[in-house]
């Protein structure tokens, strides 16, 4: 299994970037020849490494119908200084190829689930940042010129980015005329998102989450099986549930 792996991951298309959203502030990129332009990453945006074949972070029992007999988990960690891991990529993968599972697990279980097939890189420190700032006056002559018929400018476009990234330490968004016109706006703090499908091990007595919530199924039990590894006994007291079933 282990050399499919590294196999896939040597592949050019399991590696990608994404430009920060908004555009691209501060940096353009340059077009490149096509031999160099295989990867090329912005200073502000993401690198994605990914791939297909296992999924990663959980129990691997099979690839398909050989029987994995190099390693049984496989994990992508970062090995050196200058990027950072943002998140986990996901992808969508049948558990039925993976592990090996009783038929009554195959039909309850859902035929593909989102597992961690890489890892999300940016670049490390602070992406919009000065080290030094300076004031200094200046006094500017206006003049005016208007002539019959002359069209008005149109508005420049401004990066979304660098606008909400400035107009977090302005004054006009710091005074209290500004907070309070933003209160009568949106009074209200709460917010509803869907996170969409999670889960936890919990107590069989009364559902209280014994741990993290995972955002699939099969990383659950396989946090389950590390838990029953290290104290057999919990067999009885512990399984895998929705997130929302939970107990608060």
């Amino acid at each position: 299994m282990l050399p499919l792996l590294v196999a896939e991951l040597n592949k050019p298309e399991s590696w990608r970037t994404r430009n920060p959203a908004g555009g691209a502030p501060l940096v353009n990129l340059r077009a490149l020849a096509p031999a160099e332009a295989d990867v090329v990453l912005h200073p502000l945006g993401t690198l994605f490494v990914q791939q297909r074949v296992v999924p990663l972070d959980i129990q691997v029992d099979k690839v398909g119908s050989e029987r994995a007999a190099d390693v049984s988990r496989c994990q992508v960690s970062i090995d050196g200084t200058g990027l950072v891991k943002v998140s986990d990529a996901v992808d969508q993968f049948a558990l039925g190829q993976f592990q090996n599972l009783s038929d009554a697990q195959k039909l309850s279980l859902p035929s593909f689930e989102r597992e961690h097939a890489g890892v999300e890189l940016a670049p490390d420190g602070a992406a919009l940042a000065s080290s030094r700032a300076v004031r200094r006056s200046a006094r500017y002559e206006e003049i005016v010129i208007d002539s019959v018929g002359r069209q008005a400018n149109r508005f420049a476009t401004f990066n979304s980015t660098l606008f909400h990234h400035f107009l977090g330490g302005a004054s006009v968004a710091r005074s209290a005329l500004a907070q309070a016109e933003r209160t009568l706006r949106q009074p209200f703090q709460d917010r509803i998102t869907v996170p969409g499908d999670s889960y936890v091990v919990a107590s069989t007595r009364d559902n209280t989450a014994a741990g993290p919530v995972f955002r699939s199924q099969a990383q659950a039990r396989a946090h389950l099986s590390d838990l029953l590894a290290a104290d057999p006994n919990q067999v009885d007291s512990l399984h895998v549930i929705p997130a929302l079933e939970a107990s608060p």
